[in-house]
């Protein structure tokens, strides 16, 4: 579940940097497929909507339980 406050960005891939496709209300239910640490350390999970579909890369900080537990 995302978990700051406002919405959480969703991005093309595991980067601040990436292309922003999307935004997530706090509160949200997502689902995890993965997760990347990127260059940074950053770890970021893959997330897909409740009706299944893929939404893309978020940042692991912005979600409740800091996202996947299955390297991608």
């Amino acid at each position: 579940m995302v978990d700051k406050s406002g919405s959480a960005a969703v991005h093309t891939g595991p980067y601040g940097a990436c292309t922003t496709v999307g935004y997530v209300s706090q509160g949200t239910t997502v689902y995890y497929d993965c997760f990347s640490d990127n260059d940074y350390g950053h770890r970021w999970t893959w997330i897909r909507a409740a009706n299944g579909s893929s939404l893309g890369w978020i940042y692991g900080a912005y979600l409740d339980d800091g996202g996947a537990t299955t390297r991608c």
